[in-house]
Formats: structure tokens, C-alpha cells, sequence
């Protein structure tokens, strides 16, 4: 088809062919935008992995596995020395609550930090340091109305040494 041609079909159908160039605008626009779509979607994720894998991820997730670890064995431990070291008389002040219960529920939330670090992708699961257990389990000492801490402390210290 000559430029003569092409000519003279927009003269006699202006409306058509103006609209099949606006069609093909938009294709070619929303060819783009998919595009770039998908490259910012994959940019997106390669940067989350950037910043998962990256230095100051790091460091804050073995900072903070570490630091779970050394309040998890440090609250069992003082749980077993306040525990077994409880005598009661008769002029012992009544609580309401039990010591042990307090211990019980501190290291419960310590467990509960460190098992969550661990688990979560895009924190410790990772890039956590080796060398300590990827989960703490319920131990059953470390439950109920009296609990073992001192079993505990001896089953965390099994637990990291079977991990090294």
C-alpha cells in the first residue's frame, strides 16, 4: 500500500483509522505497564532478600537468637535456685502467687520469642547463627503447678550441646 493510498483511506474513513492508532497507543501502554509491573514485583522480592540476607539483618537476628538464648538458660537457672531454695516457716510472708508461676511464665515468653525468631523467614530461619537449636520444646519439667527448672537448665544445655 503506497503513502498515496494510506492517504486517501484516511481521508475517506478519518474516524476508523484514528481509532485503530488510539487502540494501538493503548495496547502498546498497557504492554508497558505489565512490564514494568512484573519488573517491580520481582524487583520488590529481590530486595526483601537484599535486606533479609544483608548486614544489619543479620547482625539484629544473631543478636537477637543469642540474647533469647542467654535469657532463656539464665531464667531457667535462677528459677532453679529461687525454687529449691524456698523454705517456708510460719511467720513467711502468704503470696498470692507462687514464685514458680512467675518463673513459669518468663520463660515461657522467652520460648515463645526465640521459637517465633526462629521460625519466621525473614528473620532468624536463615540467617540465624549456627550453633544453636532451631526450636525449644515444651519441656514438660518446665509446666504445671512445680516445675524442674533444674531438669530444664540440664535439658537446654543437652539441647545446645547436641546443636554445636
Amino acid at each position: 500500500m503506497s503513502w498515496d493510498d494510506r492517504a486517501d483511506r484516511f481521508e475517506k474513513k478519518p474516524v476508523s483509522t484514528g481509532l485503530r492508532w488510539a487502540f494501538v497507543g493503548i495496547g502498546i501502554l498497557v504492554l508497558f505497564a505489565v512490564i514494568f509491573g512484573v519488573l517491580g514485583f520481582a524487583g520488590g522480592w529481590a530486595n526483601k532478600a537484599a535486606k533479609v540476607a544483608g548486614p544489619a539483618n543479620v547482625e539484629k537476628q544473631y543478636d537477637q537468637v543469642i540474647t533469647n538464648w542467654e535469657s532463656l538458660t539464665s531464667a531457667a537457672d535462677n528459677a532453679c535456685m529461687a525454687v529449691g531454695s524456698v523454705t517456708t516457716t510460719e511467720n513467711s510472708p502468704t503470696f498470692v502467687e507462687s514464685p514458680a508461676m512467675a518463673y513459669v511464665a518468663t520463660y515461657r515468653s522467652i520460648r515463645v520469642d526465640y521459637n517465633a525468631a526462629q521460625a519466621d523467614l525473614f528473620k532468624a530461619k536463615v540467617v540465624g547463627p549456627a550453633g544453636y537449636p532451631s526450636e525449644i520444646p515444651n519441656f514438660v519439667e518446665a509446666t504445671g503447678q512445680t516445675p524442674d527448672f533444674c531438669s530444664v537448665g540440664t535439658q537446654l544445655a543437652e539441647l545446645k550441646a547436641a546443636t554445636e
